[in-house]
């Protein structure tokens, strides 16, 4: 049982192994990609694309100032008045106490109720002139949020509710609702595909499936958190791939192991003669007939072997050869000597 638990063991930690790697290679990806992407200015995104025969950079950087294309636009805030944004969302959560039958303790918990998300169409604008419009920003990596409203109402509690929820480990103990925003003027880095169409310079998510970043983070503050990352996944695979082969070279030396005294047992339990066995100085007990000549095991063959190094003569050789310790006194068998009988 032990060894099946060391091969699945083995097996397990091979397979987290194999998908750490592929994370590990996938940030590595991710990371060459985001440095070497190009960084444009925004006032002269436009020449560069235009100096360009497919008017488009795959992967390329900017920063700029997120603004509305028409300030009417603007999104409400739902709780706050005056307050409004380019990208608005709404979550409401609920605050549990659960009971754990497994444990006996009551835990807290949360559980999203409902989330609505809104956006309108807004542009990056340079320090000086020129802007890019910004695409599908909802798709967008790291999109930071600022929280505008959160506020936390307790549920209605009387006697008999607390003692139904007390009854079926189940207690709400009350919502909260919580509205984030993507307020006009913030400096924003863009990270994606940056191209010319008819409405100007768009930046959008990148086609060769490449993340697609919208943050207040800068483009070296991004690097560094990648490079983290990567670490991270690198040690945990090597981690699950040290265990894995700990794992699987136990029940390899246990295998061998095996083998090794199996092949010891057959190389002691040779063909010897009467005149080699008398030769050997062992106490063998007499045998009578009230004693029987039966192996004690099969109760068929005859004994003819001696067990070492009790010296009892108890079974057969096809018996003895399958068991370790001796069935009449249970002492381990070293070795056996086979016995002829006239």
């Amino acid at each position: 049982m032990t060894e099946l638990y060391c091969i699945v063991g083995g097996i397990g930690s091979a397979a987290l192994s194999v998908i750490c790697y592929a994370v590990y290679r996938n940030r590595s990806s991710v990371l060459h990609a985001v440095e070497g992407a190009a960084n444009i200015d925004i006032s002269s995104a436009l020449t560069a694309l235009q100096a360009r025969e497919d008017k488009c950079i795959p992967y390329a950087v900017i920063t700029g100032e997120a603004h509305p294309l028409k300030w009417d636009d603007l999104i409400e805030s739902s709780y706050k008045q005056g307050v409004k944004g380019l990208i608005q969302e709404v979550k409401i959560l609920e605050h549990k106490s659960e009971y754990s039958k497994s444990s006996r303790t009551w835990f807290n918990s949360q559980r999203l109720l409902s989330m609505a998300t809104d956006a309108i169409p807004f542009i990056l604008r340079g320090p000086y002139y020129g802007f890019v419009k910004v695409t599908e920003p909802l798709k967008a990596r790291n999109l930071d949020l600022k929280v505008i409203y959160d506020k936390f109402e307790p549920a209605d509690s009387t006697l008999g509710k607390t003692l139904m929820d007390w009854v079926s480990g189940d207690k709400t103990k009350g919502f909260q609702a919580v509205e984030r925003m993507l307020c006009p003027g913030t400096t924003l880095t863009g990270i994606g595909e940056l191209s010319l169409s008819e409405g100007g310079v768009q930046i959008s998510p990148p086609s060769n499936s490449l993340p697609y970043y919208l943050t207040q983070l800068s483009v070296e503050a991004i690097i560094k958190q990648l490079k983290s990352s990567r670490k991270t996944w690198m040690v945990l695979s090597a981690i699950f791939a040290c265990g894995g082969s700990i794992l699987l070279l136990v029940v390899l030396y246990k295998a061998w192991s095996r083998r090794r005294e199996r092949a010891r047992r057959e190389r002691e339990v040779e063909p010897w003669n009467f005149r080699e066995a008398a030769r050997v100085e062992v106490n063998i007990p007499d045998m009578d007939e009230n004693q029987g000549t039966q192996c004690v095991i099969c109760l068929e063959n005859q004994r003819n072997v001696v067990l070492l190094n009790c010296g009892h003569v108890c079974s057969c050789r096809t018996c003895a050869q399958q068991i370790h310790q001796c069935p009449v006194c249970r002492g381990d068998i070293v070795r056996m000597v086979p016995i002829y009988q006239s």
